[in-house]
């Protein structure tokens, strides 16, 4: 099987980060395994994505409007409990880099929604899902190992060095890396359902 090498590049406090999702066979043994190599826990988390766009074939992988919405979290990398994010996304064969338009905090769900309503008028609630996920730290790289209903469990990993990325992959046994975002993905399970297809 040919994988395709999929990086995406973004910028932290002025570090850049390369981040790559991964396909892996169960969460729960893929965190025993990360354990076993001396990776650290940082906690739990729980979010539900809510996804927002002008139709439901309406292109989400370059475009995303979304409110994120945190129901648990251990993690000193979650912020606040309602956050709306607007972003767009370049894709290539060798990478993927996003560009954040827009960020604003909520403290509750429906004031988040009426300020999408107000400022993107012509977009509506698309679909919402859950991700449960443990974040660890293995040798100074972030490793954010998900569980979802829609598309299964996955693992990312965020590092520094770009070596990392299939260094740490082999280490763990993932499986292949995504070539798609979570909120594309699932829809494309949407629209499947219903023979409605996207263009790219």
């Amino acid at each position: 099987m040919v994988y395709i090498f999929l990086e995406q590049k973004y910028i932290t406090g002025g570090v850049m980060l390369y981040q790559t999702r991964y396909v892996i066979a169960d969460a729960i043994a893929t965190q025993e395994r990360v354990i076993q190599l001396g990776g650290e826990s940082h906690g739990n988390y729980r979010f539900t994505d809510h996804i927002f766009a002008p139709s439901l074939s309406a292109n989400i992988k370059r475009h995303v409007l979304r409110i994120r919405q945190y129901d648990r979290s251990d993690s000193s990398l979650i912020g606040s409990k309602y956050l709306v994010t607007e972003k767009t996304v370049e894709w290539s064969i060798a990478s993927k880099t996003e560009k954040v338009l827009n960020t604003n905090n909520f403290c509750t769900l429906l004031d988040a929604i009426r300020y999408i309503e107000n400022r993107y008028p012509k977009h509506q609630l698309l679909f919402t899902f859950n991700r449960l996920g443990w974040h660890y730290s293995l040798v100074g790289n972030d490793i954010f190992i998900e569980d979802m209903v829609e598309t299964g469990p996955s693992m990312e990993i965020h590092t520094e060095h770009i070596k990392m990325l299939t260094i740490l992959a082999a280490a763990l046994k993932a499986g292949e890396q995504w070539t798609d975002s979570v909120p594309s993905a699932i829809q494309k399970i949407i629209l499947q359902k219903k023979n409605i297809v996207v263009a790219e």
